[in-house]
């Protein structure tokens, strides 16, 4: 057999052995013996991102010096992360027999996150998940409603303008908060209504108009509001 076909043969198996295969991007942190589970289960890490998980000589994910980024991986085919129902910032991560193997914690402003990988049948963090009694669906999206009482921490980073028009429309800043967040009051009715893409919220008035798109950096970076001003707005942020 010629080195030209044993080539061809050998990707067409390198092929069929990634059939199906799904790339997902998971948190290099995770609990001792996290990774190597994750090994010998089938997950191999890709070539990252600029920004992604540092990789040792061997392809592995060097914790170490990548703690607060993620890693690109190729997992089996029919694995995914699912929405935990329990917070926004957390998912599960499930094989292609719908067994949950881990736990996926997001940190909206800043320290990336972190997977709990289940080690053991008895693994303490693999307990069903409770659903806050708060919410009346088990699963997002809930829209959130503003009594005219309920305090929110709204992003101090807003486009120009966003901020005086917010006050037109009602909204009280106070004067707590944190260096990332103002406290404010919103108005009767108003609804903070999730989206399709975990890190970003819309804005609604009681009469169901939009007023601002909300967005969230999971690996670090300050949070952001672009307030609704112009009709071009509302078509960009819609």
């Amino acid at each position: 057999m010629t080195k030209t076909a044993t080539a061809i043969l050998s990707a067409a198996a390198a092929a069929a052995a990634t059939a199906g295969a799904t790339i997902l991007c998971l948190p290099a942190r995770a609990n001792e013996g996290g990774w190597d589970k994750l090994y010998e289960l089938g997950v191999k890490p890709t070539v990252q991102d600029p920004d992604g998980a540092v990789l040792t000589a061997d392809g592995k994910v060097d914790v170490h010096r990548s703690p607060f980024r993620f890693a690109r991986c190729q997992v089996p085919a029919g694995w995914e992360l699912r929405d935990s129902g329990v917070s926004l910032w957390q998912k599960r991560l499930f094989d292609g027999d719908g067994r949950m193997l881990a736990k996926v914690f997001y940190k909206p402003t800043g320290g990336g996150g972190s997977i709990h990988v289940f080690l053991t049948e008895d693994d303490p963090m693999a307990e069903p998940d409770v659903i806050p009694a708060f919410t009346a669906e088990p699963l997002l999206p809930a829209p959130t409603i503003s009594d005219g009482e309920h305090v929110y921490g709204l992003a101090r980073r807003l486009n120009p303008g966003g901020r005086e028009h917010l006050v037109e429309r009602g909204v009280k800043f106070l004067d707590g908060g944190d260096y990332q967040y103002h406290d404010v009051i919103l108005p009767a009715g108003w609804q903070i209504r999730h989206t399709d893409n975990v890190f970003v919220r819309q804005l609604f008035d009681a009469d169901g108009k939009h007023v601002a798109k909300m967005f969230y950096k999971p690996t670090g970076g300050t949070p952001s509001v672009h307030v609704i001003l112009t009709e071009q707005d509302a078509r960009s942020y819609a």
